[in-house]
């Protein structure tokens, strides 16, 4: 399948637009906000990955969500890529089966 500049364009604009995170102005607001067990500030995070921890947050997130509310067709791979960046983080999955597919769903629990 060729890609005209007029499908290019509509795929684009099929993908919701990705908020950007604001820094902090004060050093030493979040470098105490950094040193606190078990929590993290989502200015380490880039766009893409903060919207994920936010809809892991609001509940199960599956790779069909994560298609149509943050644009990543590769949610395991980006789980994979938090899970190692940020072990601070509390991502469980359990597998989930729609159908005959079987697939696997992502949620973020508080650390206890």
């Amino acid at each position: 399948m060729t890609t005209t500049p007029s499908s290019a364009a509509a795929i684009g604009n099929a993908i919701p637009h990705i908020p950007t995170i604001p820094q902090e102005a004060s050093n030493e607001a979040s470098d105490s906000a950094d040193s606190r067990v078990g929590e993290f500030s989502q200015r380490e995070f880039e766009p893409l990955e903060a919207l994920l921890v936010e809809l892991m947050r609001k509940g199960w997130l599956s790779p069909q969500d994560a298609l149509r509310q943050a644009g990543t067709m590769s949610l395991a791979q980006r789980i994979s890529e938090m899970r190692r960046e940020h072990p601070e983080l509390n991502i469980v999955d359990e597998w989930r089966q729609a159908g005959r597919s079987r697939f696997k769903a992502y949620t973020l629990l508080e650390k206890a």
